[in-house]
């Protein structure tokens, strides 16, 4: 049960999703709301509960809000489609550049240690790719890793003296 499940991880997103859609069945829209502004502060990049958030607002009579959230699910919706698409090609044809973009979006969608994997992979063979330094400083600026973020911002613009780098 959702509820056991929130008792031992307050925060649960699955559950916490689950029961908004319960309390939109009940016309319990405030209550769903609620729950998934607590999903969305946690992962605010999660399509099905803005589009969830959508459904209490307009039920609230926010419909300004509503829209706004209807808009940001598909927003987020096409983002995801971007990285199938990259998946689907890195899948095809492995390259580095394709992991740096790979690692690009997941730092861009809040996933910076995903990320920084993806960097780290091509760096471990090639500690001299540029675009893969610019993605490890990046993801790590995204931690709050100044130091290690600074490193590999030098070693970016030692591979690229002409600035090209963060």
């Amino acid at each position: 049960d959702f509820e056991a499940v929130l008792a031992i991880e307050p925060g649960h997103a699955d559950a916490l999703r689950e029961l908004a859609s319960l309390d939109l069945a009940r016309n319990q829209p405030a209550q769903a709301r609620a729950r998934l502004e607590t999903v969305l502060k946690a992962d605010p990049y999660d399509a099905e509960a803005h589009y969830r958030l959508a459904l209490s607002l307009e039920r609230l009579g926010e419909t300004e809000q509503a829209a706004a959230e209807r808009q940001e699910a598909a927003r987020i919706r096409a983002d995801q489609e971007a990285l199938r698409v990259l998946q689907r090609r890195f899948n095809e044809s492995p390259t580095d550049d394709l992991r740096c973009e790979i690692g690009r979006w997941l730092v861009e969608h809040g996933r910076p240690r995903e990320g920084l994997r993806w960097a780290k992979t091509v760096l471990g063979r090639d500690p001299a790719h540029l675009q893969a330094n610019i993605l490890a400083a990046e993801a790590h600026e995204a931690m709050n890793e100044a130091g290690l973020a600074n490193f590999y911002r030098l070693q970016s613009q030692a591979r690229n003296p002409q600035g090209a780098g963060p």
